[in-house]
């Protein structure tokens, strides 16, 4: 019998944890077009099925979400002391830097320049 998506994302256990690691799977290795997939095969249902399921659980699409875990990745790395905002583009798997910035200022409200001058007068980047 099938496991809906929502009570496998709730329940602790084994499915969860399978779960939990497919999402971060996706994030780090950026191939989110397996996640929504491999969830569906782990729970037993329908690809649809997860992407409602997992709006209804986290209030963003799976896209949305692995977005946003994206530009907090890239957040983080940019404020490593020598960071290139050209290189973590990259590194995220944005071969546009506009691209980056645009996605970046949707999430964050800042272009990626304007978000590393607001942590570095917060005293936030490292080595400064």
């Amino acid at each position: 019998m099938p496991v809906p998506a929502y009570e496998a994302m709730q329940a602790e256990g084994p499915l969860r944890d399978k779960l939990g690691e497919i999402l971060l799977s996706g994030v780090s290795t950026r191939k989110y077009e397996r996640v929504v997939p491999e969830m569906a095969t782990s729970c037993g249902i329908s690809k649809s099925s997860v992407s409602r399921q997992f709006k209804a659980v986290t209030d963003q699409s799976p896209m949305m979400y692995f977005t946003r875990r994206r530009i907090a990745k890239a957040a983080e790395l940019m404020l490593q002391p020598g960071a290139r905002i050209k290189e973590v583009a990259r590194l995220m798997g944005y071969d546009n830097p506009f691209s980056f910035s645009r996605q970046f200022k949707a999430v964050t409200g800042l272009s990626p320049r304007l978000w590393l001058l607001r942590q570095a007068d917060a005293g936030v980047l490292r080595g400064s």
